[in-house]
């Protein structure tokens, strides 16, 4: 649940949530928190607040809280799949990229009192979006949601502060990076347009940085992704 205030300061409005949500607490100071109510009564007297009257103005409070939030953290996406043909269409240069399989990821990212960052959590695909209350889990559809279209990505997710990243300017563009050790890299399959070339140039570079890490080819046979 959620509801606003105005403050001293003209044209400025506080988004009211839950205080004892740890992710919220984070949030800069125009996005205040205050207490869960104790009471389903008191739920219900704070939700009758003649705030929620002008639809336009909570619309447009909430979108401004999302995008405060997605400046502040980054978005680390992995599959649980490797044989979804439009996967490698969109993200491996159409079979001529490679893919990356990790093992041990919940052992790097363990989580914090937040119950959203800094651990993985399988994507949700419904047609309907969950509202955000003052239930923690609630706040999963702000990062964890997508629509039923997508559930052949098959996607986890892990949501980082950029606050604990590592930022770095590469060209004109700043990136923000957070490392994974190498122990969790277990393989890596090449698609099957990649040049010769290219596949050399990994072959030899695995072999010199971390030669526990397994190479193996996909290939594209009779309609389905195999590996050899």
């Amino acid at each position: 649940m959620i509801d606003c205030v105005e403050t001293d300061t003209p044209k400025k409005i506080l988004l009211i949530f839950a205080a004892r949500n740890a992710y919220s607490k984070s949030w800069p100071p125009q996005f205040q928190a205050v207490s869960v109510p104790a009471t389903p009564a008191e739920a219900t007297a704070l939700i009758q607040s003649a705030f929620y009257d002008n639809t336009g103005t909570l619309e447009r409070l909430l979108n401004a809280t999302v995008l405060e939030m997605s400046t502040k953290v980054g978005v680390f996406c992995v599959s649980r799949r490797y044989d979804s043909l439009p996967m490698w269409a969109h993200y491996a240069s159409n079979a001529a990229g490679l893919a990356v399989e990790f093992v041990g990821l919940e052992e790097v990212f363990c989580g914090d009192d937040t119950q959203v960052l800094s651990q993985p959590i399988a994507v949700k695909y419904d047609r309907d979006r969950v509202s955000v209350t003052f239930e923690t889990k609630s706040h999963h559809s702000l990062f964890f949601s997508k629509f039923p279209d997508w559930s052949y990505e098959q996607e986890v997710r892990v949501v980082l502060p950029l606050i604990s990243c590592r930022r770095q300017t590469i060209g004109r563009r700043q990136i923000y990076i957070s490392e994974i050790p190498r122990a969790c890299i277990s393989r890596l399959i090449l698609g099957w347009k990649m040049p010769n070339s290219v596949r050399r140039d990994i072959e030899s570079n695995v072999e010199r940085l971390n030669s526990e890490v397994e190479i193996v080819a996909a290939r594209f046979s009779h309609g389905r992704i195999e590996l050899r």
